[in-house]
């Protein structure tokens, strides 16, 4: 009884605190003359961009009181606000500009006391079931750090894990080197599988057994034996590869790159398709039904279709995508950029821009870079950047009555500056890299 009192004075208080910046807000409107809706949203995407932009329906919830936003919303609103003079029209504030700091302040605290309440709430049934969709019922997911760190001689690069249960960790270092380790023993194999090339720029394991190791470097993709580290085939003639992935049935790998993306026959070693988009590809994810989606450096993403060449625009960033991560199910499409990580629904993925778009996850703080994402089979999101690491559920959200969803944020596990990391297709196993460090830390599920 007493747990169930608290539950609901930390909910009090949240909604209280969320009243409150409502009424800030409000205040804030009516000291700058009174803009309507669709004015802010008209000024705010002409002067700052669409990227963190509300419908009018969803600017109403939070001036009320109702919703709460992400930073990202929250600084958006404010800074549109802020442009107006007396209802004229002037120059909005820069991000560092210290009256943002305040609101800043507010949101985060708002942001505790909803996590505070939402712990307090879940009650013991709902917790002990790891699957369940039903709003705040799962508790955070825990990993437990492993205490014994891989140690590679050199700054890791690339992290890739075999699947189906993350036996292998093949990883590249600055060094060259493609190191394979075994996670059961946490020791690097000793014998001919490793594999030694030039300087890295891709690494990806074939489904569903992780026979075939793809490398890519200085143009060319090797396919090696993982067990034995014996080379299989070269796929020679592509300017620098960033990007690699198998499809589900093994028999293609996509490579990106400054020219675009081709599809290779793993087995002939020949190009079957080719695909051309603007920039240099950033990411490569195949769907279950062997579409593929594209991130570009100029910030485009694509779902391409091979069997018809058929190329939708997905979404549009303002920054470079700089990850990007699909759910294993193939129903939510992750893309993180200078300051954010993106969720999309890809059955909604063929509206452009506000269709497909379901929740802007605005995470830590200004100027956050997002450096790595990765799902884990029940839908954790680990979202890694140079504020740390990140575990988000996005199983977890309701639908507000203004279509707005809910995820729940858990706290960084890693608070460092992230350069990588990679979740064992079975989710079991968290490898993280640091700046600095010659070294991956492992975590266990």
């Amino acid at each position: 009884m007493a747990e169930h009192r608290d539950a609901n004075r930390d909910d009090n208080t949240y909604e209280a605190a969320l009243q409150g910046l409502g009424e800030a807000l409000t205040n804030l409107k009516r000291q700058r003359g009174a803009p309507s809706y669709d004015r802010i949203r008209a000024r705010g995407s002409k002067l700052l961009g669409e990227g963190s932009a509300s419908s009018k329906a969803s600017m109403s919830g939070v001036f009320a009181g109702r919703q709460f936003p992400t930073m990202d919303r929250l600084l958006w609103l404010v800074r549109t606000v802020l442009s107006y003079q007396d209802g004229e029209e002037g120059r909005p504030p820069q991000r560092d500009n210290p009256i943002l700091e305040p609101w800043r302040e507010r949101w985060r605290q708002i942001d505790a006391l909803r996590k505070a309440a939402r712990r307090r709430s879940s009650t013991p049934e709902s917790a002990s079931d790891p699957l369940s969709t039903q709003p705040h019922s799962r508790s955070e997911k825990q990993y437990y750090p492993l205490h014994r760190p891989l140690f590679s001689g050199h700054p890791v690069r690339h992290l890739a894990f075999s699947p189906p249960e993350g036996r292998w960790l093949a990883t590249s270092s600055a060094d060259g080197r493609v190191r394979l380790w075994d996670t059961e023993v946490l020791a690097e194999t000793r014998d001919p599988r490793t594999v030694t090339t030039g300087p890295v720029t891709a690494l990806a394991f074939s489904p569903p057994d992780g026979r075939l190791l793809a490398v890519s470097s200085t143009g060319q993709v090797h396919l090696h034996e993982a067990e034995t580290g014996k080379l299989q085939i070269a796929l020679p003639g592509q300017r620098q590869v960033t990007a690699l992935a198998f499809s589900p049935d093994a028999r293609r790998l996509a490579t990106g790159g400054e020219g675009g993306v081709r599809l290779w026959d793993v087995n002939d070693g020949v190009v079957v398709r080719t695909c051309q988009v603007d920039d240099s590809v950033s990411a490569l994810a195949y769907t279950p039904d062997q579409r593929l989606f594209i991130t570009t450096d100029g910030g485009d993403c694509y779902l391409w279709d091979p069997e018809t060449d058929a190329k939708i625009a997905a979404s549009y960033s303002e920054g470079p995508v700089t990850a990007m991560a699909l759910s294993p199910d193939g129903h939510v499409l992750a893309t993180g950029d200078g300051g954010a990580t993106w969720l999309w629904l890809v059955a909604d993925v063929r509206t452009p821009n506000d269709g497909g778009m379901i929740l802007n996850l605005y995470l830590g703080g200004d100027r956050e870079q997002i450096r790595a994402l990765a799902f884990s089979p029940d839908g954790w999101l680990a979202i890694g950047s140079n504020r740390g690491v990140r575990l988000c559920d996005t199983t977890i959200g309701r639908v507000d009555a203004f279509g707005e969803h809910e995820v729940y944020t858990g706290d960084l596990l890693v608070d460092d500056d992230v350069t990588g990391l990679a979740l064992s297709p079975n989710g079991r196993l968290l490898a993280v890299t640091v700046a600095h460090s010659n070294s991956v830390r492992l975590w266990k599920s």
